[in-house]
């Protein structure tokens, strides 16, 4: 198991083609160099502060300064909003499958939302996709806001080379519509 610390500095230069490189390994089930699911987190982490955002990079949160209670996968920081970041890559290498993430990682994710402060939102993202249950039951989840990311918007981001701008698209359509797993893509320049 590589410590978090490894992998920061291992990104540290990375620039968007390596970005893309890695996302190409993910999307393939293919990134032995990496343990599982870590491979997924520096990707979108990564694509987030190329694309002008502030980043926290994954880190273990404690109650009351001494138990360790949470692993964090990241936050996100960009134009006054705030997203903590939960990455899922159920990939199976052996068939180069994704399997499909379910209810259970939003509950998680909804549990360390309503830990913190309401203006706080989530970004799930996940290499695959989701369940429907898990699609029906994000619009569910309040009085904490969880955006749902996939794969195909997560290519997207990586091809564009702008990850904020995939952000600012889903909570506006998350304001305006009440959708937090939007089916229509990512478009570029769309606001």
């Amino acid at each position: 198991m590589v410590a978090d610390r490894d992998y920061i500095e291992r990104v540290k230069d990375y620039n968007w083609a390596d970005v893309a490189r890695l996302w190409d390994g993910v999307a393939q089930c293919s990134t032995p160099d990496w343990d599982a699911g870590k491979a997924l987190e520096y990707v979108v982490l990564k694509g987030f502060e190329l694309s002008g955002a502030s980043v926290r990079w994954p880190y273990t949160a404690k109650l009351f300064g001494e138990r360790a209670v949470e692993q964090i996968d990241g936050m996100i920081y960009i134009a006054g909003m705030a997203a903590m970041v939960e990455c899922k890559d159920y990939s199976v290498p052996s068939s180069r499958a994704k399997r499909s993430v379910g209810y259970d990682a939003i509950a998680k994710l909804q549990g360390q939302l309503s830990r913190r402060p309401s203006a706080l939102i989530g970004c799930l993202f996940a290499s695959g996709n989701y369940t429907e249950t898990a699609v029906l039951l994000t619009h569910f989840t309040k009085p904490v806001t969880i955006l749902c990311w996939n794969g195909t918007d997560i290519d997207r981001c990586v091809h564009q080379r702008d990850f904020v701008q995939g952000l600012q698209q889903k909570f506006r359509a998350c304001l305006e519509e009440g959708e937090h797993y939007t089916k229509t893509q990512i478009k570029q320049d769309a606001l």
